[in-house]
Parts: structure tokens; sequence; C-alpha cells
């Protein structure tokens, strides 16, 4: 998903130009963390305000796994608090996931016509 969110911003930026500023700016994009991007994302209305929420709150999942000591310490907060630990926690953040995934896509495509 980042590679989009930078490929869709980069594209905001420089278009489809294949040069060093492309190349420079894709660096940066690289430094510049996740929930800044999709702030970004949503500030220039590329992301509505449901999507921009359901990517907030999904990131916030995936970070709270990478700095876990235990996925029982994990929540996932679609519309209230579910632990990821749990098969239905699971089963509703796989879901969002894959639907924020097929619906990011098609903003990529979008962005590139």
């Amino acid at each position: 998903m980042s590679f989009l969110f930078d490929e869709i911003i980069r594209l905001r930026i420089v278009g489809f130009h294949n040069d060093e500023s492309g190349s420079e700016l894709l660096y940066l994009l690289n430094l510049v963390p996740m929930n800044r991007k999709i702030r970004t994302l949503y500030d220039w209305k590329v992301f509505d305000p449901k999507f921009t929420q359901i990517l907030s709150r999904l990131f916030d999942a995936r970070n709270s796994i990478v700095h876990c000591i235990s996925l029982d310490d994990v929540k996932y907060v679609p519309d209230g608090d579910i632990l990821l630990s749990t098969n239905s926690g699971f089963k509703q953040f796989s879901k969002n996931l894959e639907k924020a995934w097929k619906d990011l896509i098609e903003i990529y495509k979008n962005s590139t016509k």
C-alpha cells in the first residue's frame, strides 16, 4: 500500500515524467510517515473521509502489531475495540484490509488516466 500511496503522490506532483525529480520525490516520500501520506491524500481529496478512516485504523493496527509483545495486546477499532487475536477480530481486519486494497488499486488506476 505504501508503494501505491507514493505513486499516487508522485503522479500528482510530477506526472508521468521518469526523470531525476521523480526519483528525488520518491526518496523524500520514503521519509514521510504513513499517517501523513494518508492525511495528504485526504487533504487533496484523493481519499474520501470514510476511506481515510478505514486506512488509518488499519495502519494503527499494523503499527500495534509491529510493536506488541503479544497479539492479545492488539486492538483493531473499526467500530469498537476488537482484539485482533480473536477469530472475529482477525476476520474483520482481513475483510477491511482486502476491501481497502481493492479500493486503493482502483484509485491508483484512476490516477494513471
